[in-house]
């Protein structure tokens, strides 16, 4: 693999990290990267570097971070799917504008089929 590839998967990895603290005893990639029993500058070098993270590397972040070893390897490989977390707010206004443009949908069809 390329340098180049692995610091976009190494980014790719950290968002993953990120989205999932803070845990208890870390609030931080690198306070979960202490606690996973790995130097902070390990992880780094991932996303910085371009160095390619080892199983049992990711297996310590994954038992830190209470997550499966599989949901690191995906989210390092690309092969993760996105999580959305929305607040109450953020989803009823996706939801309205949905049914909003539903409407207009149906509206707009009836409007043919009348022209018709």
């Amino acid at each position: 693999m390329e340098r180049d590839d692995a610091k976009v998967r190494g980014a790719a990895l950290r968002a993953f990290l990120r989205s999932r603290l803070p845990v208890s005893g870390a609030g931080s990639v690198s306070a979960l990267a202490r606690k996973a029993g790995l130097r902070p500058s390990t992880a780094t070098n991932w996303w910085t570097k371009g160095t390619i993270p080892d199983n049992a590397s990711l297996r310590l972040l994954a038992e830190a971070l209470g997550v499966e070893l599989s949901d690191l390897v995906a989210a390092y490989e690309g092969s993760a799917e996105r999580s959305w977390v929305l607040t109450s707010p953020e989803l009823e206004g996706i939801i309205e504008r949905a049914v909003e443009k539903a409407v207009r949908q149906v509206l707009a069809e009836r409007d043919r089929a009348d022209d018709m």
